[in-house]
């Protein structure tokens, strides 16, 4: 039986990877967050002196940006300028002892910079490096500056989700940046997958994803009722959204004829199983308006959404409360699976942070670690992994090429994000 907490006794099974992690903001931190939980190192390479973006992001409290924390817990931080050629040739060393690099500049910069792959897999023929972007490395769009928005506009994502129920809706935008996390997903999959590789044959690995491309490739439904109906129909079958007198539901629509036999009887509806129009798995799929107006109907019936969800229960119906943030914080199942956890923060105390949704048997994985200050690292990797004395040290940073920030405390929360 699967434990249900992960003892610190156990080894992450990226343990003894390294990993470096030239990306900010979220596409790529949300990546390197995850490698980070399955005991990988992953050491954030910023540019001085202000560091990832995400560090200012909206929501700071005391000078902490909590869109910062939640994907860098863990990660050490190098304040290193890689537009200097001596930042270059202190990051090509810390490539000659690495597993993976990440990255998330806009394609081409990492050439400009010298520190493409071709020249860091020339420095090490084992690395894995990804380099994650707007529209990928190639292709007409390639150059162009690109968030989840624009890859959630051209996928097709927002034309479904806000036209599929009514076709006179405007398109409607996801309420968080899956184009960012999806692709994070994607290469954080592939990374895992190119280690694998390299521990059968020694081969490193070149990994391009798109914001763009990780978005279309999660519309499926839709993708596949266009292809099925030759060009005719890009509706999905999307979990719908049923109003209640006291919050909204989502409910299975029962397009299977076992699902469908079980929904309309939880209804006190088994007239509907002899409407011609709703006999067949593609009538249904054809008549979805009409069954969730009848859906809608039967549970306006009920003064509290949860009595008819607690009928639809009964019958084995899949369904749920449509919750708020606030509420799905203090869900009983987010709670007994532990998605948010503690961390001790220097200056704001407590703090819930979201965890990883990895659960495993054999190994530990999940969040483990603080986020860390601007170059809080320097001293202790530049001196263990890149060869640099303490007199180094103070050469590079009176020349700019290092920068660090000292620990904040609480009564000095650091200085403004800049203008």
């Amino acid at each position: 039986m699967m434990e249900k907490k992960n003892s610190p006794s156990r080894e992450r099974l990226l343990s003894g990877v390294r990993v470096l992690d030239l990306t900010q903001f979220l596409s790529g931190p949300f990546c390197t967050r995850l490698l980070r939980d399955m005991g990988a190192e992953v050491i954030k390479i910023e540019a001085p002196p202000f560091g990832d973006g995400a560090r200012y992001a909206p929501y700071v409290r005391d000078g902490y940006s909590g869109y910062f924390i939640q994907n860098n817990c863990g990660k050490k931080s190098v304040c290193l300028n890689l537009k200097d050629p001596r930042g270059t040739e202190i990051f090509k060393n810390l490539v000659r002892i690495s597993d993976v690099c990440v990255e998330n500049f806009s394609p081409g910069v990492m050439k400009k910079l010298g520190l493409d792959y071709d020249r860091l897999s020339a420095v090490n023929p084992g690395l894995i490096m990804c380099s994650i972007s707007g529209f990928g490395q190639y292709g007409p769009w390639s150059q162009r500056p690109g968030y989840a928005a624009a890859a959630h506009a051209l996928s097709g994502i927002m034309w479904v989700a806000g036209k599929n129920r009514n076709p006179d809706a405007p398109p409607v935008a996801p309420g968080a940046a899956f184009g960012d996390t999806g692709a994070s997903l994607h290469a954080f999959g592939a990374i895992s997958a190119a280690l694998y590789r390299r521990e059968k044959d020694g081969l490193g690995e070149y990994i391009d994803i798109a914001l763009l491309d990780s978005v279309f490739d999660q519309i499926d439904s839709a993708i596949e009722i266009f292809v099925m109906s030759e060009g005719r129909d890009n509706r999905a079958i999307l979990s719908p959204v049923h109003t209640g007198r006291d919050g909204y539901a989502t409910i299975a629509l029962g397009v299977s004829d076992t699902e469908w036999k079980n929904l309309v009887t939880a209804m006190g509806r088994p007239d509907l199983l002899t409407d011609p129009r709703l006999a067949k798995i593609q009538d249904r799929v054809n008549h979805l308006d009409a069954i969730q107006d009848i859906i809608d109907e039967w549970l306006q019936t009920y003064k509290h959404i949860d009595d008819a969800l607690a009928v639809l229960k009964k019958a084995g119906i899949v369904s749920a409360r449509i919750l708020s943030t606030p509420e799905a914080v203090a869900h009983p199942q987010i709670i007994a699976r532990e998605m948010m956890v503690d961390i001790d923060h220097p200056v704001l105390g407590r703090l819930p942070v979201v965890n990883s949704p990895f659960r495993l048997k054999h190994a530990r994985a999940g969040l483990e670690g603080l986020p860390p200050e601007i170059g809080e690292h320097n001293r202790e990797i530049l001196t263990a992994l890149a060869g640099c004395s303490p007199d180094d040290l103070a050469r590079l940073e009176e020349g700019g090429v290092l920068y660090t920030r000292e620990k904040r405390r609480p009564e000095n929360p650091g200085r403004p994000a800049p203008e």
